[in-house]
């Protein structure tokens, strides 16, 4: 079977949404690199599922507490 070369498969995305949030937030200091962490996750996770409410896309319910960000 041959794919045709417009076909990206799932995991070539969600690499792509990875290191987009990586880009935009790995740096963000946040107190806690936990914390940063935790933001380039939700992130990656949030561009893996446009559209979709956060109660359906984050698990565990620890991922919903959203690092607070301040600016300077």
């Amino acid at each position: 079977m041959i794919r045709s070369s417009n076909h990206t498969p799932k995991k070539i995305i969600i690499d792509q949404h990875t290191k987009w949030a990586e880009q935009q937030f790995a740096k963000s200091e946040l107190g806690d690199l936990r914390r940063t962490a935790r933001l380039v996750k939700l992130a990656s996770t949030l561009a893996n599922e446009p559209g979709k409410p956060l109660v359906n896309i984050i698990q565990p319910a620890a991922d919903m507490e959203i690092p607070s960000i301040q600016a300077t």
